[in-house]
């Protein structure tokens, strides 16, 4: 009998003693903190309207003089770029060519794999 009363005390003071907790966990947050409205109608709106208005900027803004003068900017732009690459490629070319033909080149040129079966260097198999 005595043990039963023991268990039902040990439940009952967990019990109390959770809730207890829990209730104030729930008013120390409902207290010292703040909650957090997000604005789901007003923000999107005022978002929206300041992408209309650049929207409607850069289409009555833009004259067609200014266009003009982007379209031979952007040319010009274009036409340095294609020089620049043209020149680029030319000193690639020019400094492989040195490269290949110097004269303390010791590779082989022509190698074949006839060359190399038939001196048994290789461990390939001849099919």
């Amino acid at each position: 009998m005595y043990m039963l009363f023991w268990v039902l005390q040990r439940i009952i003071i967990s019990l109390i003693l959770i809730l207890c907790m829990h209730y104030i966990y729930i008013f120390l947050k409902t207290n010292l903190t703040t909650p957090k409205t997000k604005d789901l109608v007003n923000q999107p709106r005022e978002q929206y309207k300041e992408i209309y208005e650049k929207i409607n900027i850069n289409k009555h803004g833009s004259s067609p003089n200014n266009s003009e003068k982007n379209v031979d900017n952007s040319q010009d732009k274009t036409s340095v770029m294609k020089d620049e690459l043209k020149s680029y490629l030319k000193d690639l070319k020019h400094s492989n060519n040195n490269s290949t033909m110097s004269p303390n080149s010791t590779l082989p040129t022509n190698i074949t794999s006839h060359d190399i079966n038939s001196r048994g260097d290789s461990n390939f198999s001849t099919y």
